[in-house]
């Protein structure tokens, strides 16, 4: 969890003008956090099993437009993913040690380097 809150941290740092909302999931979905480089990122929720479709069902309720936004989701990738792919392009930021990037079944796949 640190390594991906300072991943957070990071996207905050690099792009300040970005709107970003912060959801933490596990077989439910707890937020939406609104972000700011100010200010400080709430503490995590969850931390069971990890499904990926509550949080995909979420968004398609609250997006206007999911062809104005991105999801960058950082992952093990363990979990069950939706049939269907989203119409919001995803970007699956996979943890060390987490599934293969080629088993990421829509969006784009990357690792995370472990930290040094």
């Amino acid at each position: 969890m640190a390594l991906f809150l300072s991943e957070v941290q990071a996207i905050l740092r690099a792009y300040p003008h970005l709107e970003a909302t912060l959801y933490y999931t596990d077989a439910a979905c707890y937020g939406p956090y609104e972000l700011s480089v100010e200010m400080p990122l709430p503490q995590p929720q969850g931390g069971g099993s990890t499904d990926f479709r509550p949080f995909f069902r979420v968004l398609e309720g609250v997006l206007d437009d999911p062809h104005n936004g991105v999801c960058i989701y950082l992952t093990n990738g363990y979990g069950s993913f939706p049939a269907q792919p989203p119409a919001l392009q995803t970007l699956w930021v996979l943890s060390p040690g987490g599934i293969s990037t080629e088993h990421v079944p829509f969006g784009e796949a990357v690792r995370l380097l472990p930290e040094a």
